[in-house]
């Protein structure tokens, strides 16, 4: 390993100055018992190892498991995206847990963001269907300003359609609150 090259980054600016070092790394240059020899953060780097196999991604996968729980949550989710770019053929999350795969900080993040728009897109659907039920025929220019529409103005329509007011009243409320921004 001691070919790997080293360098120093080092950018001062008006306020503030920032250097580090750091060491580069060609994965495709190392065999995978050099990256599964040693630093573990470099298992995600097994299948661009030059002599990577799939069956050698697999070694690597039981390599990481018998890390600590975080790091190996963390590695295995890097190493499934990393062996998916190399091993397109293989459906590499069937060959960890669920929990390897769930568990991780940036499937975390993307799932909260998921139930999210799932939620605003549930909220959506029940609204355009409350506006069909309250005004009929004037309910489609209402649905079509909902896909435009902030999470603060869907609430803002909903409170009106469950207010009870005049169909005229609340056709004009509608129009303040669920503006298209033209």
């Amino acid at each position: 390993m001691s070919r790997t090259p080293r360098d120093r980054f080092h950018e001062v600016g008006a306020r503030n100055e920032l250097a580090f070092r750091y060491a580069l790394v060609c994965a495709w240059e190392w065999s995978v018992d050099e990256l599964l020899a040693g630093d573990p953060t470099l298992i995600p780097f097994v299948p661009y190892a030059g002599d990577a196999s799939v069956q050698r991604v697999d070694e690597a996968i039981r390599t990481a498991q018998q890390l600590p729980r975080q790091v190996r949550l963390e590695l295995l989710a890097a190493l499934a995206v990393f062996a998916q770019n190399v091993f397109k053929d293989v459906d590499w999350p069937a060959r960890m847990s669920e929990e390897e795969l769930m568990e991780n900080a940036i499937f975390k993040q993307g799932e909260a963001k998921g139930y999210e728009r799932g939620e605003v897109a549930g909220e959506r659907k029940l609204l355009a269907r409350l506006l069909h039920a309250r005004l009929e025929s004037e309910a489609p220019r209402f649905v079509n300003r909902l896909e435009l529409s902030t999470e603060a103005q869907l609430e803002a329509a909903a409170d009106l359609l469950v207010a009870e007011q005049a169909r005229e009243e609340l056709i004009a409320a509608l129009e303040r609150v669920l503006t298209t921004g033209a």
